[in-house]
């Protein structure tokens, strides 16, 4: 393991799951949470994806 973790509550809507399972799945990630690192660590080395991250306005879920 790469370090000391911490723990935290996070609610995710079943398109979200299903995104983090099927890349569970495909690359062979063995805990859930693995792929929610794996994305941190992507975005945190990437900063030049992050105004397009935080900034872009997304409504996935709007009627």
């Amino acid at each position: 393991m790469g370090g000391v973790l911490e723990s935290f509550e996070m609610e995710l809507n079943p398109d979200h799951m299903q995104f983090v399972r099927s890349a569970q799945e495909k690359y062979d990630i063995g805990k859930q949470d693995k792929v929610m690192r794996i994305i941190m660590d992507y975005i945190i080395t990437t900063p030049s994806v992050h105004d397009e991250i935080f900034t872009e306005i997304r409504c996935l879920r709007c009627d």
